[in-house]
């Protein structure tokens, strides 16, 4: 991969609406269908390497893994970080995907277990029984007033409508967990749950619970009626929230997008070396170890070497932009600069996922000097010049 012009090279990048578009509809496009497939494609077949990382757990697989051609994601250059660093998709050089279906202990379980990014079945229980009350209350005020369900995505205006008319009918007490938890129970055109706790299946066949998510929650709501959980929830039951457009996340507290980042900063950093005298091929991490290396060992993850982008840097793709002292540097396609800490404002570009495309592309041109260095005050990495003179290329040809 050395002789390939991005051979080194990170993306890190937030998905919905920074690389794929999330559409009023509340439906879920590949990337094949948005305006960053191509470069995309023109990245990895130039030898660079791409990390998703996104709140999002497994229909990434459908709308961002699958797009890329498998002898991609085998050489290691693809992997995916879900549930807003909980777990780490990629393939191990026996074939074996990890993080998706079965569980990656050396992720999940770091610090010798110190430090896990699922949740214990009991406290999932707990929270349930604690925020069940709030659901309720949430639907019957629905159920007496549609305009809040219009608060959501399309998708679920009308089946919301339609499950309204019961707890109108029979009351706050139709909504229960049986029901919540039911694919398609309410959602039926998208057979989705509306309370799900999405997990890995580990080696003994046990699930670990990344997160759990109360779904037909509008944002502009969230704060109203999950507001009083979200202050102590912290510090009873070890979790925090988010909040998407359509839904809330409750996820180990420590957990966020640093995690995969800071997780391959320690572990990746490194290249094997197979020339030298009595190698066997292996990384310095795996040289005397059963482990055998991994696809990923042939592409560190050199900070100064690491552009990461999102859309949301004022929330949760924050924590992506905590990293300059090691050279990472933090792009924003926020739809407005009104979003973006003061900061990080010098490497914005906007559009989301269209920003996203016309950035990778000038970013690609400037690495392969196509197009003319701009001047620049920035000097700390050779990954910074090359996002400013592409930011800069940006603002000329606007």
């Amino acid at each position: 991969m050395s002789g390939l012009p991005f051979g080194g090279y990170w993306i890190v990048c937030d998905m919905d609406s920074t690389v794929l578009e999330r559409p009023t509809s509340g439906l879920f496009p590949t990337l094949k269908e948005g305006p960053c497939f191509d470069a995309m494609m023109e990245w990895v077949e130039g030898g660079g390497s791409v990390l998703l990382n996104t709140t999002a757990t497994f229909r990434s697989l459908a709308q961002f893994w699958e797009c890329f051609p498998l002898k991609y994601r085998k050489l290691g250059q693809v992997m995916m970080s879900l549930a807003s660093g909980a777990t780490l998709v990629y393939y191990h050089e026996s074939g074996k995907l990890l993080g998706h279906g079965k569980f990656d202990e050396a992720y999940m379980e770091q610090e010798g277990g110190q430090k896990k990014t699922w949740m214990e079945q009991e406290i999932i229980d707990k929270i349930i029984d604690e925020i069940l009350p709030i659901i309720q209350q949430l639907h019957w005020d629905m159920a007496n007033n549609h305009e809040l369900i219009e608060l959501l995505s399309l998708k679920f205006h009308t089946p919301m409508k339609k499950h309204c008319e019961n707890v109108l009918r029979e009351g706050k007490g139709f909504v229960t967990v049986d029901l919540l938890s039911e694919k398609g129970r309410i959602m039926n055109e998208t057979q989705e749950a509306m309370l799900r706790a999405n997990g890995i299946e580990s080696a003994d066949g046990k699930m670990k619970r990344v997160n759990l998510v109360v779904a037909g929650v509008p944002h502009a709501l969230s704060k109203q009626y999950f507001g009083a959980f979200e202050s102590f929830c912290g510090e009873k039951y070890g979790v925090s929230m988010s909040f998407s457009p359509n839904s809330v996340w409750i996820e180990q507290k420590f957990i966020n997008k640093a995690t995969p980042i800071r997780y391959l900063l320690d572990v990746f950093a490194y290249t094997r070396n197979p020339e030298e005298e009595g190698s066997d091929g292996d990384c310095e991490r795996h040289r005397n170890s059963d482990e055998g290396c991994i696809g990923v060992c042939s592409f560190p993850f050199i900070g100064k070497k690491v552009v990461a982008i999102g859309d949301s840097p004022h929330s949760n793709d924050l924590p992506m932009s905590e990293f300059s002292e090691e050279g990472i540097v933090f792009v924003s396609c926020a739809s407005s600069i009104d979003n973006v800490p003061k900061h990080l404002q010098k490497h914005h570009v906007g559009g989301c996922e269209n920003g996203t495309a016309l950035f990778l592309r000038s970013l690609m041109d400037v690495m392969l000097g196509s197009v003319a260095s701009h001047p620049t005050t920035v000097s700390n990495t050779p990954m910074e010049i090359h996002v400013a003179n592409a930011i800069s290329s940006l603002a000329t040809m606007a």
